[in-house]
């Protein structure tokens, strides 16, 4: 047995020896055991690797602009028998609001580029980046609307990155955001062709 996540690849060696009640001993039999390495997908834990499960949930408040949908002090990104990611893919559905809603990542001085398209709803990070690098980028994930009245269906965020062996985090990381409304006070504008919503007006006798 060996529950190591990245085993060493040399050859083990079994022998076996048996005896008789006579002290006899048999011929020495021998097990190679060759140990055949396989690529470790990385993981990505929104919350962090001390709690359980993986996913995240958060509630977007309307007028409040944007929020982060994963813990922005504890998400961890790991990986086995890579170091390295090389990016990033993470969707947003459904998109109901359009343009108004989606995300958007702040990818500082690393080597990570990022584009996101309001017609698919995916976020890309792109660049062969350090686990280390990633994972501060990742905590900085936001979900933003600009709607005065979006619409309240519960939206999902996938996380999905490769590693440079051309694996994805397995299982996939998901992050869910419930829309919270309120009624808007009536606005009534006396004079709509002017700044302001007053008006003033002479009277001559």
């Amino acid at each position: 047995e060996n529950t190591d996540e990245n085993p060493d690849s040399t050859d083990r060696r079994v022998t076996v020896v048996c005896e008789d009640n006579a002290g006899a001993t048999s011929n020495v039999a021998t097990t190679v055991i060759s140990i055949i390495e396989v690529a470790d997908p990385p993981i990505i834990d929104l919350d962090g690797f001390g709690t359980v499960p993986i996913d995240f949930s958060v509630t977007f408040v309307e007028d409040s602009g944007s929020v982060a949908i994963v813990d922005d002090a504890n998400l961890e990104v790991a990986d086995p028998d890579s170091p390295e990611l090389i990016g990033c893919i993470i969707r947003l559905s459904p998109t109901p609001d359009g343009s108004d809603e989606g995300l958007r990542v702040d990818t500082g001085v690393t080597f990570i580029s990022d584009s996101y398209n309001p017609v698919t709803g995916r976020l890309v990070l792109d660049g062969v980046d350090s686990l280390a690098d990633y994972e501060i980028v990742l905590r900085t994930v936001e979900y933003y609307n600009n709607l005065h009245d979006p619409d309240t269906t519960t939206r999902t965020v996938t996380f999905a990155c490769e590693d440079t062996t051309n694996l994805q985090n397995d299982p996939t990381a998901v992050s869910t955001i419930t829309i919270s409304t309120s009624n808007d006070l009536v606005t009534v504008d006396l004079d709509q062709n002017t700044a302001g919503n007053g008006f003033s007006a002479t009277y001559t006798e």
